[in-house]
């Protein structure tokens, strides 16, 4: 008669891993006329739960946001270096919004609404009609029209820059679109500039 007869056998198992429960962390944006640079770095080491493969980032113009999926070049389980994603493209003088997640082989981390950034405004074109009135023996009165108007920017200041020819200029700013110019002396030649500026950049000046 034969005994009873056992076997043991092993089974392994493997608890599910978690999506990152840590957040990326927005480090700042650097805006063009039309473009957005964002930087951020990765979620702290001990909670990304593995390694993060991608981010899902989130964005648009602030109130209609679209997904983009962004993979991290070379990506290490230590990595601290900031990551980086330029959007071009865009509209100028828009406020865009961000919201990124980090993403490992278990699932998506939660989307944090990590940034609002607006790009610059259009660089104005040059002023128009421009006139130089004599109002005195010492003093001029200068007049201009303003740039073609464009949807790229929203406000346009003034640089007026003047001086005895080949000197160097005494600059002066103004939001107006008319300035006297004082303290001339007769019979010696002056030039006269007029530059537009918004906070994209200065535009063509005039003389």
């Amino acid at each position: 008669a034969g005994g009873d007869k056992s076997s043991n056998r092993t089974i392994t198992v493997r608890t599910l891993g978690k999506a990152p429960t840590g957040m990326p962390k927005f480090k700042g944006s650097f805006a063009e006329i039309r473009s957005l640079l964002i930087e951020w770095s990765a979620p702290d080491l001990w909670d990304r739960n593995g390694i993060i493969t991608h981010y899902i980032i989130e964005w648009g113009e602030t109130g209609n946001l679209t997904t983009l999926n962004y993979s991290v070049p070379n990506p290490t389980f230590n990595t601290t270096n900031r990551l980086s994603y330029n959007f071009t493209g865009l509209k100028p003088i828009t406020e865009y919004t961000f919201k990124i997640a980090a993403v490992n082989i278990n699932g998506t981390g939660t989307l944090v609404l990590n940034g609002m950034s607006s790009t610059l405004e259009e660089v104005p074109g040059p002023v128009q009609s421009l006139t130089k009135t004599a109002s005195a023996d010492n003093s001029v009165t200068i007049s201009w029209d303003p740039p073609e108007p464009s949807d790229g920017y929203k406000s346009v200041t003034y640089t007026i820059n003047h001086g005895v020819l080949n000197t160097t200029g005494q600059p002066m700013t103004t939001e107006t679109t008319e300035t006297g110019i004082n303290g001339l002396e007769p019979g010696i030649p002056y030039y006269v500039t007029v530059t537009a500026v918004t906070t994209g950049g200065n535009g063509k000046e005039e003389d």
